[in-house]
């Protein structure tokens, strides 16, 4: 077989065959990369587990093609060069160049208003443009998470396009001005598909196929925009507890476009390619992909037109991963070198992302060695968590340097931080008093005093150190509780009710799809959650009207809830 490239043999599912010549001038050889390779998927390359389909690419031809693990453990059907799987949020340059190429055809253009197309959604004092989406600096909600866990929706509910649309409308503002941050979302790559389907007449699953696909050659690829097609050769996903493996998390969702991408190794191979060839959409627009956006004052930020800009190993290049439960993609693009990498995995272990720069790193020659990751675990030590010892840690902190509040939330086994304006982590118990992230890049050390209480703490903060001290007041009493914040509340921008409640002398806030979520007090009228900080209002009486909830979802934007009259609060 003749081939562009010297180095470049016939390639099989099953094994690699090649010459032994070196990779890019390196002393490291085909035969050694194949190896390094192979010893970062020897986990998954069982006839019992799930795994993974791994191709590398050089100039158009390929480099390295192999599949590890089972594509469906009930039936025992091994994953090959056809299997498909999904690509989660890698599904995002396709929809990018979709929005490219209807402006290179004079049907829009990128600064156009996202309401000239979806005129439903809010008319904000500041323009949302397509441009702004695609950039992800659109300021509007993480709408998924919003439905999933705020909303009243769940993870198995069947999704359409108009739940998202329905909740938008209720944004009462952009979390930011638009074009001043940049604030991942998903949602944005949703409208942009929907603006494919209004702008072209046809689903934009169908004009993807016609205009993207078809042209690239990709035959098994495509956009399912319909949890209930059947898909020929597609890959189960899958999770292991306590040894054994269960399904992964399958959603009913009907919509497309930040996600809802199914492919195989063997399309990828062609989709990467075009980055070289530039067989669709030619060079101009293809660049255009791979520049920088930039936010209002000029900065640039690292995310393209659906591809995250980075440098790894003193080499440029385009990326983008995905994760949909089970499933976890990561392709890479390295333009200097002609060079790609594609990992579709169906095992939640398996860490695409990590395991794709370190494949970049070994066909470079910039690592030696594989280092296999094997599970996803912590990375540092744990100690047992004492259950009622834990409790002394819960309540409200002040950050000395600024005023703004920590809220610390006891659990089984571990404690939950929310920092106001900046986030909210889980903390295991690394020693006693000390508490570290499941990353070990973030760290809590608890200060007691003579008696044993705690009253002040020291947040490391990736390097930060942030210094807070307890907040000092009076607990609200179980009646207290029952007679000051019990009762059930509206929130017009979520369109639920919740209902808090007092049991067993702690505040507890309920919905009927969700269950109970602890409160725990930080300070006179506020309490924090796994829903954020709530912070309560009284009108000039001294009648609670209602709370406001901070969260990172919301930008640590208020969400308000208002109390109404005692009836029960089980709707959605």
């Amino acid at each position: 077989m003749k081939t562009k490239y010297p180095l470049i043999g016939l390639v099989f599912a099953a094994g690699v065959l090649h010459t032994p010549t070196t990779v890019f001038g390196t002393d490291t050889s085909v035969d050694d990369l194949s190896t390094e390779v192979n010893k970062l998927f020897a986990r998954w390359d069982k006839p019992e587990t799930p795994g993974a389909a791994v191709v590398i690419t050089r100039g158009g031809e390929t480099l390295y093609k192999r599949c590890f693990g089972l594509a469906n453990l009930e039936h025992r059907v091994p994953i090959t060069s056809t299997t498909v799987f999904e690509l989660a949020s890698a599904s995002k340059p396709f929809t990018a160049m979709a929005i490219l190429l209807l402006e290179q055809d004079g049907k829009l253009t990128l600064d156009d208003d996202i309401r000239k197309y979806i005129p439903e959604l809010p008319d904000f004092e500041h323009t949302i443009t397509l441009r702004h989406l695609l950039h992800h600096t659109g300021g509007l909600w993480d709408v998924w998470t919003m439905l999933i866990y705020y909303a009243g929706f769940t993870h198995y509910d069947y999704l359409c396009l108009n739940d998202k649309l329905r909740l938008l409308e209720r944004q009462p503002e952009p979390l930011f001005q638009p074009g001043s941050q940049w604030k991942y979302s998903s949602v944005g790559y949703d409208l942009l598909a929907e603006v494919v389907a209004r702008v072209t007449g046809e689903s934009f699953s169908s004009w993807t196929k016609k205009h993207i696909f078809e042209p690239l050659k990709m035959k098994d690829t495509f956009f399912k925009d319909n949890c209930l097609r059947m898909i020929p050769n597609q890959a189960s996903s899958y999770r292991k507890k306590e040894g054994a493996y269960f399904r992964g998390r399958q959603y009913s969702v009907n919509y497309a476009g930040g996600g809802g991408a199914f492919t195989t190794i063997d399309d990828m191979a062609l989709w990467m390619d075009n980055f070289r060839a530039y067989t669709l959409g030619g060079k101009e627009l293809v660049d255009r992909m791979c520049k920088k956006g930039m936010l209002n004052d000029g900065r640039e930020h690292d995310y393209g037109l659906g591809l995250n800009l980075l440098t790894r190993h003193d080499e440029n290049v385009i990326a983008h991963s995905g994760q949909c439960d089970c499933f976890l993609t990561m392709m890479i693009y390295c333009p200097r070198k002609e060079l790609g990498i594609t990992i579709l995995a169906n095992d939640r272990a398996i860490q695409a992302e990590k395991l794709g720069f370190q494949i970049l790193g070994l066909c470079l020659g910039k690592l030696r060695t594989a280092r296999p990751l094997g599970e996803r675990s912590v990375s540092h030590a744990l100690v047992k968590a004492d259950a009622s010892k834990m409790k002394r840690y819960a309540g409200g902190y002040l950050v000395e340097a600024t005023g703004a509040h920590v809220g610390v939330l006891a659990q089984p086994g571990r404690l939950i931080c929310m920092v106001d304006g900046l986030g909210m982590e889980w903390f295991s118990p690394s020693s006693h008093g000390h508490f570290s992230n499941s990353a070990g890049d973030i760290h809590i050390t608890f200060t007691p005093n003579d008696r044993g209480g705690i009253e002040r703490a020291r947040i490391d903060l990736k390097g930060d150190l942030i210094e807070v001290k307890r907040i000092v007041f009076t607990q609200s009493t179980p009646e207290q509780l029952r007679a000051t914040y019990a009762g059930p509340y509206f929130c017009d921008a979520l369109g639920t009710v919740y209902e808090l409640i007092e049991t067993n002398g702690r505040l507890v806030i309920r919905h009927r799809r969700y269950g109970d979520r602890d409160l725990v007090q930080t300070d006179e009228g506020e309490f924090m959650g796994e829903m954020g900080f709530f912070r309560f209002e009284k009108d000039a009486n001294g009648a609670l009207r209602g709370f406001s909830m901070f969260d990172e979802t919301f930008n640590f934007k208020p969400i308000y809830f208002q109390k109404i009259g005692d009836v029960h609060a089980a709707s959605p």
